[in-house]
């Protein structure tokens, strides 16, 4: 066989064997759901929610009424309101 056809039919190969690959990567992420990180905060909202849901529901509603200029009681706006609680 000649090296340049060798080169090829190698080169194919490769080609194709890397192209299977991105579709098995595809296939596993489009299926996967969302992430370990997305399901934590689904979760542990639940059991905030239900250790204290008066509690959860006001925070969750002041953090949603916080717009860009408005302040709460302590000054701060916006997330860090709610993050630094």
């Amino acid at each position: 066989m000649h090296p340049d056809a060798l080169y090829e039919m190698i080169r194919n190969e490769r080609s194709r064997d890397l192209a299977m690959a991105e579709h098995r990567r595809a296939a596993l992420l489009a299926n996967r759901g969302p992430s370990l990180r997305a399901r934590a905060a689904r979760t542990l909202f639940r059991v905030a929610f239900a250790v204290e849901p008066e509690a959860v529901w006001r925070a969750l509603w002041e953090s949603l009424s916080v717009g860009g200029n408005v302040h709460n009681e302590a000054g701060v706006s916006g997330r860090r309101a709610f993050r630094d609680r």
